[in-house]
C-alpha cells in the first residue's frame, strides 16, 4: 500500500467509516445515528480525503490496515437500548485529547454556516487563571486568530470570561486585521467558568442583540455536554445542527 497516511479520523469518522465496514448504507448510518444524510456524507468525504481513498470501500480498506477502525466481520451492533444505556453509563470521561478533538470538530462545523468567518474555543486551565486554545477553525485554511494561551482578562475573549458575560466585540483578536464583527460567550456550569467560545462574522452580516441570545443559548449547551462528558462528540455534532438553523433566522 503506497498511499500517504493523512491524519487521523476523528471518533465521528472512525464510528461512521466504522459502520460502512459493517454493511450499513449512507441513508441507513444517518438514520441509526441520528444525523442527516447531507451531515453523513460530509463526514465520509472527510475521511476519505484524510485515508486519501477515492472510493468508500477503499476508505474501509484503509481505515482497516491502519487500525483507525476495528474489523467487524459479523456486522455492526444491533444491541437493545437497555444494553447501550448500561454501557454509556458505565463509559469512562473522555481525556483532554478527545474533548479537544470533538471542540475542533465543532468549531469545523461552526465556520461552515453562513457568514461566519472564525470560530474559537478557549478553555479555562486548572490555575483558573489562564485560558488555553482548545479549537480554532477558520474558511480556507486561513490562520485563525486566536494564541495559544490568555491570561484571564487578556484581550476581547479573556475579558469575556472574565465578566462572565455575552458581548458583541470589534474582534476576537486585540490586533484587529480583518474588519467585521464578533460575538463571544462564556461557557459556564454551576457557577464555574469552563471556558469561552467565540465567533468572528463576515462584514456581509449584521450581527447585534439576537445572535448574542442565540449564540449564548447554544453556548449554555456546550456547557452541558462538556460537564456530562458523554458522547461528546456525536452531541456537539447535533447542537451545532440546530444552532444553525436558529442562526440562519437572526437578522441582526
Amino acid at each position: 500500500m503506497t498511499a500517504k497516511r493523512r491524519g487521523e479520523l476523528t471518533a465521528r469518522e472512525r464510528e461512521i467509516v466504522g459502520l460502512l465496514a459493517g454493511g450499513l448504507s449512507g441513508a441507513e448510518i444517518a438514520d441509526k445515528l441520528v444525523l442527516s444524510p447531507e451531515t453523513v456524507r460530509t463526514h465520509i468525504r472527510n475521511a476519505m480525503a484524510k485515508l486519501g481513498a477515492s472510493t468508500r470501500s477503499q476508505a474501509v480498506v484503509l481505515a482497516l490496515q491502519r487500525e483507525q477502525i476495528a474489523e467487524s466481520p459479523d456486522g455492526p451492533s444491533r444491541e437493545e437500548p437497555s444494553t447501550a444505556r448500561e454501557q454509556a453509563a458505565t463509559r469512562p470521561k473522555p481525556g483532554k485529547a478527545e474533548v479537544d478533538q470533538a471542540l475542533q470538530g465543532m468549531v469545523a462545523n461552526l465556520c461552515a454556516l453562513h457568514d461566519i468567518d472564525q470560530a474559537i474555543v478557549l478553555l479555562s486551565e486548572e490555575d483558573g487563571l489562564t485560558l488555553r486554545r482548545a479549537a480554532a477553525a477558520a474558511p480556507n485554511g486561513r490562520r485563525p486568530d486566536a494564541g495559544e494561551r490568555l491570561a484571564l482578562g487578556e484581550g476581547p475573549m479573556g475579558r469575556v470570561a472574565l465578566n462572565r458575560r455575552a458581548a458583541v466585540l470589534p474582534s476576537l483578536s486585540s490586533s484587529p486585521e480583518r474588519a467585521g464583527t464578533a460575538l463571544a460567550a462564556p461557557i459556564l456550569s454551576d457557577g464555574k467558568l469552563l471556558g469561552v467560545i467565540g465567533l468572528q462574522t463576515r462584514t456581509s452580516r449584521p450581527t447585534g442583540q439576537s445572535e448574542l441570545l442565540v449564540l449564548q443559548a447554544f453556548v449554555n449547551r456546550v456547557a452541558e455536554i462538556l460537564r456530562a462528558g458523554d458522547n461528546v462528540d456525536r452531541r456537539l455534532e447535533s447542537t451545532v445542527e440546530r444552532f444553525g438553523a436558529s442562526w440562519s433566522t437572526t437578522t441582526g
